[in-house]
């Protein structure tokens, strides 16, 4: 019989302050030799932060990007990956400078990051240990970008953000609202649950033997997946 923990990074797995708890390190440890994968479940993209999560739970699989990769770490094997084409990349990218909104994106090997001012210090600071390039000419420039997720930020313009997402209808994308300041985009079909519904399938894993874990909005579709869901009560 197998078993399976789906476990969300920031707020949950640790603190937005990146702080690992030994404890929880051990409980994991003790779940993998008794027989359960553990497999984190992220919004952000499979770069060193998180390849570095990995390698400390030891897990085999991440899901990463809302759901739009989905990778085999043992077997270094992408199992799944829907990119958002270059043209909605671009319509997305054009809307972000129309509405003066925070910007990033990435591939499977660069963060990019729309250089204005809408953009919060914190959030650079989290990505200054990737490559950042300026955004909006390397969408231009570069057709053969395609991204996992494109993320609109600000700091005090939610008027702009509402209106912004307002023009992505009929796109076929789904829009995560984490806060009023911070949305996450990705394209249809890329989501938490469908990744844990598709992994538990390539797995031979019943639902009723699977558990998720998370603390926002890009958690909830994770939840229908599994027969035991857990949101966190406090992630500060």
């Amino acid at each position: 019989m197998k078993y399976i923990i789906y476990s969300d990074i920031d707020g949950t797995f640790y603190s937005h302050k990146q702080e690992i708890n030994q404890d929880t390190l051990k409980d994991i440890a003790y779940a993998q030799a008794n027989g359960v994968a553990f497999v984190l479940a992220t919004g952000n993209a499979y770069l060193k932060q998180v390849k570095h999560v990995t390698e400390v739970t030891k897990s085999d699989y991440i899901i990463a990007s809302n759901g739009a990769f989905v990778y085999d770490i043992k077997n270094d094997k992408v199992l799944f990956e829907n990119r958002i084409p270059n043209d909605i990349a671009q319509k997305i990218a054009d809307v972000a400078v129309k509405y003066n909104l925070g910007l990033d994106f990435w591939d499977e090997e660069k963060v990019y990051v729309l250089d204005n001012n809408a953009y919060p210090q914190r959030v650079i600071e989290i990505l200054k240990n990737v490559i950042i390039k300026d955004a909006y000419p390397e969408m231009t420039n570069n057709p053969q970008v395609r991204p996992y997720k494109m993320e609109y930020v600000t700091t005090d313009n939610d008027e702009g953000m509402d209106k912004a997402l307002a023009e992505l209808e009929g796109l076929g994308l789904v829009k995560a609202r984490i806060t009023p300041h911070h949305c996450e985009i990705t394209l249809e079909g890329s989501s938490k649950g469908n990744a844990i519904k598709f992994l538990n399938n390539h797995l031979n894993i019943n639902r009723a033997h699977s558990m998720a874990i998370g603390d926002s909005a890009n958690d909830i579709s994770m939840f229908s997946e599994v027969d035991y869901s857990y949101l966190m009560a406090d992630h500060k």
